[in-house]
């Protein structure tokens, strides 16, 4: 009778609730709620529209009034002013133009509700990664500091592609983890074909992504030596990609019309006078941005890389999918820091949830340090420590973001604007 008493009370012990696995599910989905909640509260109150809005907006209007024969007008009014959107980004503007359809907003806010929207798939497709392949302390961890996101945050509330290609991305990632993790229905290589075709038709930076997945995909496949499962794949993805692209030289008229079209924007990018004056500095800068962005996340994001990149305990599933993601986020900081000019965190969009993720995986890697290499009474300390650092940092991100980026009405995420707004002010050249 003692020892059943004894044992309801260890039962009921905060330590025990918290280790149910309905308490955790709980809170990630109020902390994924939290984050939803957020990104609609923050829809409202922008005054002052940035060029790419307006942009955005006009060219989606055109569509709108005159169907697919505007990519004629699109076509030319970006060959006289390669500022403008890119007509080869005919996915996302098409999909503009039916959200003005289907809200009846002629203006940003029409873009606006778009990048909403696919925020809100983000934080969702980010919590079930985390929850599905790591652990329920990583879910935790990355939900809510992905919930008070700066950067997440800022282009959920504006008329850019940006939310839209993260939520693309991270949709790839997610098929990628599942069949790492062995499952092998025919379903997934077909929507990730899907995908990976729309991705083209959406921006340039959204094919990186696809064709980063592409690769972390055949490779899984061919090192397990399922050379059938890796053909169908390929002949799938090949198959979408060469549907998209011919669609894509339908509507802007013909192949040649198209490669023009993406060598004007690359042309035009390189010798930007906006690119060389904010998107410009020392590679290192784009670190110091994230910092900037959230110091916490960052510490975090350092520990999980070298979690995913410690082998000791075995190559296991889950380590397989962290050290992928990790090198998914890695390749597209080198390609931002080595290609001219392309300091700004919206380059780098597709990694603001993989991010995340890893700073989950270093939460979570350093709670799991801390219990297995100290004593109890030392480990509990350390432990609450580092949930209130994880609380307390992810309250300053929010704070930040409504200090240093709505207030002042942030018009970009470039180097300059986001170390302008950490307080790192650099005389423009």
């Amino acid at each position: 009778m003692r020892s059943s008493t004894l044992n309801e009370c260890v039962s009921n012990t905060p330590q025990s609730v918290w280790a149910s696995r309905r308490v955790q599910i709980a809170v990630v989905i109020l902390l994924v709620a939290v984050g939803v909640a957020l990104r609609m509260a923050n829809l409202d109150g922008v005054e002052f529209r940035s060029p790419d809005e307006r942009n955005y907006t006009a060219e989606a209007g055109t569509l709108l009034r005159q169907g697919t024969a505007g990519f004629a007008l699109l076509v030319d009014m970006h060959s006289r002013n390669p500022d403008l959107p890119s007509p080869t980004r005919a996915g996302y503007l098409l999909l503009l133009s039916r959200t003005m359809q289907l809200t009846g907003h002629r203006d940003e806010m029409a873009g606006a509700e778009l990048s909403c929207a696919a925020s809100i798939v983000t934080i969702l497709l980010l919590a079930l990664i985390a929850w599905r392949h790591f652990t329920p302390m990583t879910a935790m961890a990355a939900a809510m500091l992905y919930a008070v996101s700066p950067m997440a945050l800022m282009t959920a509330r504006r008329a850019w592609e940006e939310s839209v290609v993260e939520a693309l991305a991270l949709a790839l990632i997610y098929i990628s983890c599942q069949i790492t993790a062995g499952s092998r229905h025919w379903g997934w290589v077909v929507l990730f074909a899907l995908l990976g075709g729309v991705s083209i038709a959406v921006k340039e930076v959204s094919t990186a992504s696809d064709a980063l997945c592409f690769a972390w995909i055949l490779i899984v496949l061919l090192v397990r030596h399922e050379r059938r499962y890796a053909m169908l794949f390929v002949a799938l993805c090949a198959g979408a990609s060469v549907a998209v692209v011919a669609w894509l030289a339908h509507l802007l008229g013909g192949f040649a019309a198209s490669v023009h079209q993406y060598t004007l924007t690359a042309q035009f990018l390189a010798g930007s006078p906006y690119s060389i004056a904010y998107e410009d500095g020392e590679p290192w800068r784009l670190l110091q941005a994230l910092w900037i962005v959230s110091a916490t996340a960052t510490v975090f994001a350092l520990v999980g890389l070298a979690s995913a990149l410690h082998w000791r305990g075995g190559f296991t599933t889950r380590r397989q999918i962290a050290l992928a993601i990790a090198i998914f986020t890695g390749s597209f900081m080198l390609i931002a820091v080595t290609e001219p000019h392309h300091l700004n965190l919206r380059y780098i969009c597709p990694i603001f949830a993989p991010f995340y993720l890893l700073a989950g995986v270093g939460v979570n890697a350093a709670l799991q340090w801390s219990r297995q290499h100290l004593a109890e009474s030392e480990s509990r300390p350390l432990v609450a420590v580092l949930i209130a650092t994880l609380i307390c940092g992810a309250g300053l991100d929010y704070v930040h973001f409504k200090t240093h980026f709505t207030t002042p009405e942030m018009q970009d995420l470039s180097i300059r604007m986001v170390l302008s707004a950490g307080g790192v002010d650099e005389p423009t050249p």
